[in-house]
């Protein structure tokens, strides 16, 4: 037997034994891991993007309350001025059936119309 025969018979004796079995074991859970974790990458991926979509989701919601309040809002403004409006205008048919204004009710009925914006500010 020269060298190479016995390194040859060494060899098989190693892969067909324990060493062997250790070998592909190790190889086989290597190659576990890698697929293992590109599953988890793939998860993390999804949940990213399931996330997102809710978000995004939430997001249109939150948009279409702001449109509601805002009309709301100014509902309420246009409101509140026609109540102002008519406020200006009943004080102003008593000071004309009476004849006369004070200096203070003046202000104030003037300042209630400035608010109602039917008038420029003094």
């Amino acid at each position: 037997m020269n060298f190479g025969e016995i390194l040859l018979s060494v060899l098989l004796a190693v892969a067909g034994g324990a060493a062997g079995a250790a070998v592909i074991n190790g190889i086989n859970e290597r190659w576990k891991f890698k697929a293992n974790r590109k599953a988890v990458k793939e998860d993390r991926a999804e949940a990213k993007a399931d996330k997102t979509d809710e978000l995004s989701k939430t997001l249109a919601d939150l948009q279409g309350q702001l449109k509601v309040l805002k009309t709301s809002d100014t509902a309420q403004a246009e409101a509140l001025r026609l109540i102002l409006l008519d406020r200006v205008l009943y004080l102003g048919r008593g000071y004309i059936k009476a004849g006369e204004i004070s200096y203070d009710d003046r202000r104030r009925v003037h300042a209630t119309a400035v608010s109602a914006g039917m008038a420029m500010p003094i």
